[in-house]
């Protein structure tokens, strides 16, 4: 019966996977970098929140919760261009998300004391500076 119950899991979480791969228009470069962009990203805030002793299980699952949302995000995208006959939807989704993971990334860096090159410390600056600017929009 026990290993029944194992061969039932599995193969839900095959089911699952396939699913959510489907749903995400397959895996290729850009969406490899994107979760290993959002990985890097709850880490280093992980690691940011223990440095200024800040841990927080509801930021945390807030975290968790922010990046399941990109991924709907990606599949929403990748639904478009399904109806358009385009893939123009999704690599841009992909890559908009990816570069703003990345930019939290080194805003995670910068914050822990980790040395960041002068230039991407300028474009994070720039590119704060525009987000403040912007009425409702919350990264």
């Amino acid at each position: 019966m026990r290993w029944r119950f194992k061969l039932d899991i599995k193969s839900f979480l095959a089911v699952l996977g396939t699913a959510v791969v489907y749903y995400l228009g397959g895996i290729d470069i850009t969406l490899r970098a994107l979760f290993v962009f959002m990985v890097l990203d709850y880490f280093t805030g992980v690691m940011r929140a223990a440095v200024y002793k800040e841990i927080d299980s509801c930021v945390g699952l807030k975290g968790i919760v922010k990046k399941v949302c990109l991924l709907i995000l990606v599949a929403v995208a990748t639904q478009v261009d399904l109806v358009i006959g385009t893939d123009v939807a999704r690599s841009v989704t992909i890559l908009f998300l990816a570069a703003n993971e990345a930019l939290s990334i080194l805003e995670n860096a910068s914050a822990i004391g980790a040395p960041v090159p002068d230039t991407l410390r300028r474009t994070l600056a720039s590119w704060k500076a525009q987000d403040a600017s912007k009425d409702g929009v919350d990264n």
